[in-house]
């Protein structure tokens, strides 16, 4: 059973732009576990924003945003 995690506006507004601001960061991490970003990326917004999501909402929401993006354009 997948739970559905509402995400705002402002939060995803919020979640693009820590991605963007650390996209330098992001592509320099070796290997391929992200996980300590993600999580990094979900501390600052729910400190921001006084919500509580986790690394893993935060990168599968990221995820699906690029990929809705990629779809929408053809």
């Amino acid at each position: 059973m997948t739970l559905t995690i509402e995400w705002s506006e402002e939060e995803i507004q919020h979640l693009i732009d820590e991605r963007k601001n650390r996209n330098a960061e992001y592509h320099r991490i070796f290997g391929r576990s992200r996980v300590g970003f993600w999580n990094e990326v979900a501390k600052k917004i729910n400190e921001d924003l006084e919500v509580s999501f986790t690394g893993v909402q935060c990168s599968n929401k990221f995820k699906n945003l690029v990929r809705d993006c990629k779809v929408s354009k053809y």
